[in-house]
């Protein structure tokens, strides 16, 4: 994919003096990401700046992102299906070179603006990938689904919910491993396992996240809290759908099954459970009959509307379904992967983020200006080194 962004933006300033801007990789509700180059070793690297147009202070924006990157450093560390966080600098820092890089890194033409620098997953989004292909097969779909149940393990286990789960933040790297990314709703839960952020994108979120009231400054209105964990689980389940059935869950009629009607594997013989799980969505029963049982009893399980009873992650990735995997399937993903990236088309550069971001940061500059009369004091960037990424080798394609 590098070569479809290989050439930087027309007299583009270097971000920090260092990278320079190839292209806009995408954005949200608070941040683009742009793709950029290390002008001294030549590496690609995602830089997540928060949307100029934000209304918010220099300050707000900057806490904004020490909050994010925090969360993501303390979460992605020894994990290889985690985007890495490579570091946090915010404007007006310092960035500790040695001399022979000092001419190189202080061009007179830089954009000082905060910034995360995070690795960059080469292969775009699993969603990319499964709309370019038209949708994948049970297997591919179990590979991804292993990765991705791996991961946010990890997240619970770091004690983190992710709260924004969804395929456009499922990354590939090189090989079509996944990455989680963007970790800008994550949060700790309160002592009790709780929460009552009303955070993530509606298609994906769990029922008791979707009907949250976020709580009022004043605490004239009491807020129901939920389990941020489980509402994970839910919205992974969104997402092993969508890869199985092409379409958004979508229960039929309050009348006809649900599925906190349907019986758990717990409740009755695993034979008996392959001849009577009902279709509870709107999909059609052909469709839904043409998936494994056990890929279809986990999907209804991870979609309960009543959060107790949904599994855990651990009780997912220790599903029957993702013990049916089989290594070696890898190479077999990797060619029908990269047969599909032949087929994406090219992405044209897109500008308007970049022009935005510097007349926002010459009018900061200015109101810096006319505030101290100096410059910004220098403030302490925050640097992170992952030990033992090398040292995970848990079903990824490496070639």
């Amino acid at each position: 994919m590098d070569g479809i962004y290989s050439t930087p933006y027309p007299t583009s300033p270097l971000l920090d003096g260092q990278y320079e801007l190839i292209t806009e990789l995408g954005k949200g509700g608070q941040g683009i990401v742009f793709l950029v180059r290390d002008i001294a070793d030549q590496k690609l690297y995602a830089a997540k700046i928060v949307k100029p147009d934000l209304k918010m202070t220099e300050s707000q924006r900057d806490e904004l992102l020490r909050r994010e990157s925090t969360s993501h450093q303390e979460i992605s560390c020894d994990h290889p299906n985690i985007v890495r966080s490579i570091r946090v600098k915010f404007a007006g820092e310092d960035i500790t070179q040695s001399e022979e890089d000092s001419d190189l890194c202080r061009d007179s033409n830089q954009l000082d603006v905060s910034y995360h620098l995070l690795e960059y997953a080469t292969n775009e989004t699993v969603l990319t990938y499964f709309k370019q292909s038209g949708g994948f097969k049970e297997h591919v779909t179990q590979f991804f689904f292993l990765q991705m149940a791996a991961a946010v393990n990890h997240i619970h286990s770091r004690g983190y919910a992710h709260l924004d789960i969804k395929l456009n933040n499922i990354f590939l790297d090189e090989y079509f491993n996944i990455k989680i990314g963007d970790f800008g709703s994550a949060l700790r839960p309160q002592k009790n396992g709780k929460t009552n952020k009303r955070r993530g994108t509606t298609n994906y979120m769990a029922p008791e996240v979707k009907n949250q009231k976020q709580d009022t400054t004043d605490g004239s209105r009491k807020v129901k809290t939920y389990d941020p964990f489980r509402a994970d689980v839910y919205s992974l389940g969104v997402c092993l759908f969508i890869l199985l059935f092409k379409s958004y869950p979508k229960l039929k009629s309050s009348t006809e099954a649900s599925p906190d009607s349907v019986k758990t594997p717990t409740e009755f013989p695993t034979f008996l459970d392959s001849l009577t799980l009902p279709n509870p969505f709107t999909i059609s029963d052909s469709k839904w009959e043409s998936k494994s049982v056990e890929a279809r009893r986990l999907v209804v399980r991870m979609l309960q509307e009543d959060p107790s009873k949904r599994p855990t992650i651990g009780e997912v990735y220790d599903s029957d379904w993702l013990l049916q995997y089989t290594p070696g399937v890898e190479n077999h993903v990797f060619k029908e992967m990269d047969r599909v990236r032949q087929r994406l088309p090219q992405k044209p550069q897109d500008t308007s983020s970049l022009s935005l971001l510097l007349r926002k940061m010459g009018d900061d500059q200015n109101n810096r200006t006319q505030t101290t009369g100096a410059e910004s004091p220098k403030r302490y960037m925050k640097g992170y080194n992952c030990p033992g990424m090398n040292d995970y080798d848990h079903f990824r394609i490496s070639l």
